[in-house]
Parts: structure tokens; C-alpha cells; sequence
């Protein structure tokens, strides 16, 4: 199988492989007919393996499910996400969805992939707890940086090519 060179991971994740995976290669077998990976996260080493067929898991339901509408509504991904704008009370609000468990609950598996892809591309270092974990980090943040929103406006939201690439590489 061809290797697709545009897939690549649509977040950044906590534990993601900080090594390049190129350099995990010897690690692996040299041909790899099915892949399982039982920690998914951003799925940096089933990107650069891309195998025929793989098995992903995780224990985040979210992150299984943001890759599930990469794969089965790329389109629909995309144009939800171009409906958000890259400020920072639209950041704030959006953080904010999983406040209420019953509205987010009401939101489609599109909007709520698309917030998580938001909420990563925009976050400080791209990365963003959910709301069990955010009190306790934006307490500890508050802390340190005082008031001032851990916010980036100087990124892409959709990066069209890497979610469509990724849309072709999780098919199977």
C-alpha cells in the first residue's frame, strides 16, 4: 500500500509521540498488515504506519468519535468548522459547551468533533482539557498567567488537506 504523505494527525494530544515517528521505524515490523492501537491519542504512529486495515482505541469516547466524523463526514467537519471564528469570546463560548451536559448532549457528532478541533487549534499549545480536568489546569493557570486568556489567534482553524488526507487514512 502507498503511503498517503498529507495524513497526519488533526490534533495535537496529551502523550502524543514528542519522538518523530520515523525514528520509532526500527521498532516496528517491517510489514504491517493490521494495526491495534489501544491508546490512540492523535494517532501520530497509525498516521505514519498507515496500515490496511487497524483497530483504534481509546478511552476518551470524544476523541473516538472526532476521528469517526474526520473519517465519515469530512465535508460536514469542514464547513462546521469554517463557521468559527478564530476570536476569543467565540473561544471562550465555545470552551464553554460542555457546561451544560443536556445542551451538549443536543449537539450533532459534527459540531461537537468540530469543537474539539477548535478548541485544540485555538488553546495555548494546542492543547485543552476537558471539563472535568479544566477547573483544576485553568485554576493552576490563573495562578500563574493572572487573567489573560490562554488564547491563539494566529493559527488555521481547518486545515482542509490534513482533514481530508486523514478523512482517506482512518477508513479502514
Amino acid at each position: 500500500m502507498r503511503k498517503n504523505p498529507l495524513a497526519a494527525p488533526v490534533i495535537k494530544w496529551f502523550g502524543g509521540k514528542q519522538t518523530p515517528p520515523e525514528e520509532l521505524s526500527p521498532l516496528f515490523p517491517k510489514r504491517i498488515t493490521s494495526y491495534c492501537e489501544p491508546f490512540l491519542g492523535n494517532g501520530a504512529v497509525l498516521f505514519w504506519l498507515q496500515p490496511a486495515s487497524a483497530c483504534l482505541c481509546d478511552i476518551n469516547p470524544g476523541l473516538i468519535e472526532m476521528y469517526e466524523t474526520v473519517r465519515d463526514q469530512a465535508e460536514e467537519l469542514i464547513a462546521a468548522l469554517e463557521r468559527h471564528p478564530n476570536l476569543e469570546n467565540h473561544y471562550r463560548l465555545v470552551r464553554n459547551w460542555d457546561r451544560d451536559k443536556r445542551q451538549y448532549g443536543k449537539l450533532s457528532c459534527v459540531q461537537r468533533a468540530a469543537r474539539m478541533i477548535y478548541l485544540s487549534r485555538t488553546c495555548y499549545n494546542g492543547l485543552y482539557h476537558s471539563l472535568e480536568e479544566s477547573d483544576v489546569f485553568l485554576e493552576t493557570l490563573t495562578k500563574i498567567f493572572g487573567d489573560r486568556i490562554l488564547f491563539c489567534n494566529s493559527c488555521d482553524i481547518c486545515d482542509f488537506y490534513k482533514i481530508h488526507s486523514s478523512s482517506l487514512n482512518v477508513e479502514n
